[in-house]
């Protein structure tokens, strides 16, 4: 029994525990919520919870609305003076209930988000019904954000007076039921609905599926499906969408996880679901938010390949994961640290190819870590080194495509590798070598963005192979030439921005059209074009830096374009 003076059910019981393991958990840390149906338990659940502590490492804390300090300043000088093990903040529910302090309140919230795991101690929030309606609608982000599945307290006026007999911690994952399929389809209608894409009913639908029913369903296949369609909307473009399904199912994984930790299929899930999220934040900007979940994935890569080294999925995953963290260290600006973690990724993908010379993916996955030791070394000035590199993955890529012609990765990837081949020898001075391998480059793209118009990363592409044929006859001093195609690559960039406003290589992209036309109006001696331009750049290169100063390349632009403005004499 865990309650002496009284009763409690089975499923409080099983709560407290997974609050208590929360807490207790080495290195755990970041925020959680629990639901109360009736807010006259919460003295008893907190007296509970508190059974497993020692005097001063779980503090209760009732924040007091009326002073000038915030709410995660309330909790950080509790956390600098008592420094407790785990805090519980009981009142936060009644705080939302007061209409004329709401505002404030939600918008400390959702500027607390990243604050509150900063401050790696572990925090509950007790919440009612309506709080958590309320939160999902005004603070989708710190909602979809906390560290576990929220978790439900039903009233204790329907226990039974007769304890349950506890259930044994193995637990055998269920395959997808009838009430998955149910809430599955619910998801899936709302994927293939005309709205697709668009923010209209967005609040509704996060409310629904974050708050309703579809979070009590523990089902690695719903979790999987989940998953699924997040890579359709992100295919697509729609980021906030494809957070949304990758949260439902990385909660849902970390749910099952935390009760059968032992079994690697829902590892290996969960895993995947880390590297999707790190994803879809390293496309919205949040470098360091993308950065702790490609180490959870790695962590987690590192746990299964060591388990069964034999396993080639496993060792596939986690040289994909020293690819995320690679390209994370590499946009903060690590790139020597990044360098490593693309040799780590080579490595098991030479070994992987050697083990199986005809599986398509691991041919693929070599090529792609060839690209990117290439790009690494290129930006630290290896320019021979990045040049071989390039070759090879080219070689690779062309062995592929021949092989499957229809494969549209295949066709990207060879693609790239043409453009990287064109970017060096552009770089060592070999414009008439880089010019044909740009126009390979921008050839393929085309016929991809026809083939599928609304990929907008076929679209990029495309945009960045313009970009590209306007650098080379610029250089050639082929400036009309050259406007035509930075013409073509800014319209498309306002494109991609329009459609995907929040995609920051979007946004960046567009800020270097507007350079490039502003440049090229600069040598055509068009002075009043060229500044027009240049604001327009310095404009969003503005906002960029402001909003994602990690980013060292925005920095760096930001300060380039404002001496190029300085330097025009109209």
């Amino acid at each position: 029994m865990i309650g002496e003076s009284y009763v409690i059910s089975e499923s409080w019981s099983k709560n407290i525990n997974r609050i208590i393991r929360f807490f207790t958990r080495e290195d755990e840390y970041g925020y959680l919520f629990a639901e109360l149906e009736s807010i006259g338990d919460l003295l008893r659940i907190e007296v509970e919870i508190s059974r497993a502590f020692a005097e001063g490492q779980l503090i209760s804390l009732r924040l007091n609305i009326d002073s000038d300090t915030t709410i995660f300043q309330r909790i950080a000088l509790l956390i600098e003076s008592e420094k407790p093990k785990c805090i519980i903040v009981s009142n936060l529910y009644e705080l939302l209930r007061q209409k004329k302090h709401q505002a404030r309140i939600l918008t400390e919230l959702s500027f607390a988000r990243e604050n509150l795991n900063s401050l790696q101690t572990p925090i509950l929030f007790f919440l009612t019904k309506e709080n958590f309606a309320l939160l999902s609608r005004k603070a989708p982000d710190l909602f979809t954000q906390r560290r576990r599945i929220s978790l439900f307290f039903e009233s204790s006026s329907i226990f039974s007076q007769e304890l349950s007999q506890r259930q044994s911690e193995k637990v055998i994952v269920p395959q997808i039921s009838v009430v998955d399929r149910s809430a599955l389809r619910l998801l899936k209608a709302h994927f293939n609905s005309s709205e697709l894409g668009m923010r209209v009913q967005q609040e509704m639908e996060i409310s629904k599926i974050m708050s309703g029913d579809i979070l009590s369903l523990l089902s690695e296949n719903f979790a999987k499906q989940c998953i699924e369609i997040g890579d359709k909307y992100e295919e697509l473009g729609s980021l906030g969408e494809s957070l949304l399904f990758f949260s439902v199912a990385n909660e849902q994984l970390l749910e099952l996880f935390d009760i059968n930790s032992e079994n690697t299929s829902i590892k290996y899930s969960l895993a995947r679901s880390f590297e999707r999220l790190g994803n879809t934040h390293s496309s919205l900007g949040n470098l360091e938010k993308a950065l702790q979940y490609f180490e959870e994935r790695s962590r987690l890569g590192k746990e299964l390949y060591e388990l069964q080294s034999e396993n080639v999925d496993f060792k596939n995953g986690l040289a994909i994961s020293y690819e995320k963290l690679g390209e994370t260290h590499s946009s903060l600006g690590n790139l020597e640290k990044a360098l490593q973690y693309f040799e780590d990724e080579t490595e098991l993908f030479e070994s992987l190819y050697d083990l199986q010379p005809e599986n398509v993916g691991f041919k693929n996955g070599l090529a792609i870590s060839y690209e990117k030791l290439g790009k690494t070394h290129s930006s630290l000035g290896n320019l021979e080194k990045a040049l071989q590199y390039f070759e090879d993955e080219t070689e690779l890529f062309e062995s592929l495509y021949e092989l499957q012609p229809e494969n549209v990765g295949f066709k990207n990837g060879l693609a790239i590798s043409y453009s990287k081949l064109g970017s060096t020898h552009s770089s060592l001075g070999n414009l008439e070598k880089a010019l044909p391998y740009f126009e390979k480059f921008s050839n393929l793209e085309k016929e991809l963005y026809e083939l599928q118009p609304e990929n907008v990363g076929f679209k990029n592409g495309l945009a960045i192979s313009y970009q590209f044929l306007g650098n080379t006859h610029s250089s050639l001093g082929n400036l009309e030439k050259a406007l035509q195609y930075f013409e073509e690559r800014s319209r498309l960039g306002k494109e991609l921005y329009e459609l995907q406003s929040e995609n920051v290589d979007f946004k960046n992209g567009l800020a270097v059209s507007y350079y490039k036309l502003a440049d090229t109006k600069k040598q055509l001696s068009q002075c009043i074009e060229a500044k027009e331009y240049a604001l327009e750049a310095e404009k969003l290169w503005s906002e960029l830096h402001a909003d994602f100063p990690n980013y060292k390349e925005f920095g760096n632009n930001f300060k380039f374009i404002q001496g190029f403005i300085a330097d025009l004499d109209c």
